[in-house]
C-alpha cells in the first residue's frame, strides 16, 4: 500500500490514549514526502516525527517520548473509513487503548 491515492491513513486524526495514567488527546497527520509515508503527532507542546509501515490493513510505528517519562511507545492501528482504533504500549506497562476519528483527508 504505498500509493498516496489508496492509502486509508493519509490525513489529520484527533485519537485519545486511554492508558492507566489517564487520557491523553494526540493529533496525529499522515501525509507522503518523497514517496514514503510520514506521521507527525502532537501531544500538548511536543511534536513527534515518525516512519509508520503499513502491514497489511495496519500502520505500526514507533517514537520516543520524554514526558511524562522517557519512554518509547509503540502503536499498532487500523482504519475503519474515518475511524481509527488500535493500542498505544509504554515500555513495560500494559497495552493502553487508542481511538480517534480524521479530522481532514
Amino acid at each position: 500500500m504505498s500509493s498516496q491515492s489508496n492509502n486509508p491513513f493519509l490525513g489529520k486524526w484527533e485519537t485519545e490514549i486511554a492508558s492507566p495514567m489517564g487520557k491523553f488527546p494526540v493529533s496525529v497527520e499522515f501525509t507522503f514526502q518523497d514517496g514514503q509515508l510520514v506521521g507527525n503527532a502532537k501531544q500538548g507542546e511536543d511534536t513527534f516525527t515518525f516512519h509508520p509501515t503499513v502491514d497489511g490493513d495496519t500502520l505500526k510505528w514507533s517514537m520516543k517520548i520524554t514526558k511524562p517519562m522517557s519512554i518509547s511507545l509503540n502503536f499498532v492501528v487500523s482504519v475503519d473509513g474515518d475511524n481509527m482504533k488500535g493500542e498505544a504500549k509504554a515500555g513495560f506497562f500494559v497495552s493502553s487503548k487508542l481511538t480517534g476519528h480524521r479530522v481532514s483527508a
